[in-house]
């Protein structure tokens, strides 16, 4: 009986070890591909910062430039009666 408690011992002892294995090996390959992951989420969160920085700066301009074009061209000055 000692026998037999001592391989299924040594067998459990072996997939306790396997599956330890298998869950470093799994969580090793996630944590590579979470940092490539990373940097990609670090530069669009840059690219987004540089874009609402240009649209705040170059909005007002722009909204001016426009209200003169309209005001200089206003739909009055092309309808035919």
């Amino acid at each position: 009986m000692d026998q037999v408690n001592a391989a299924i011992n040594a067998n459990l002892n072996l997939l306790v070890v396997l599956g330890l294995l298998c869950f470093g090996t799994a969580f090793l390959a996630l944590s590579v591909m979470a940092m490539s992951i990373w940097s990609q989420v670090n530069r669009t969160l840059y690219a987004y910062e540089k874009l609402a920085t240009t649209v705040s700066t170059e909005l007002q301009p722009t909204l001016a430039e426009a209200s003169k074009l309209v005001g200089r061209y206003s739909p009055k000055q092309y309808r035919q009666c």
